[in-house]
């Protein structure tokens, strides 16, 4: 609605998406190429912050393109 959009008007929003398989404890970035497949942790930071290291974030700006990441995540899987 009209006063839905106007009260956001002025945010800023950016979104970033990345994918990780765990299979058999290993950890898998599902947007990076076979090639640059690493060791990969997760790591807890003392701000209660949980990130996994290495993994691909990729920017994303309309929901075509997070439907395109998931198309090429999901034929990356085991």
């Amino acid at each position: 609605t009209a006063m839905n959009s106007d009260a956001y008007a002025e945010w800023s929003f950016a979104l970033k998406a990345s994918f990780l398989e765990i299979y058999h404890e290993q950890i898998r970035d599902l947007l990076a190429p076979a090639s640059a497949q690493g060791k990969r942790d997760i790591k807890h930071e003392r701000s209660g912050q949980v990130y996994v290291t290495d993994l691909s974030m990729v920017d994303v700006h309309a929901a075509h393109e997070v439907h395109n990441l998931l198309r090429m995540a999901a034929a990356q899987r085991a």
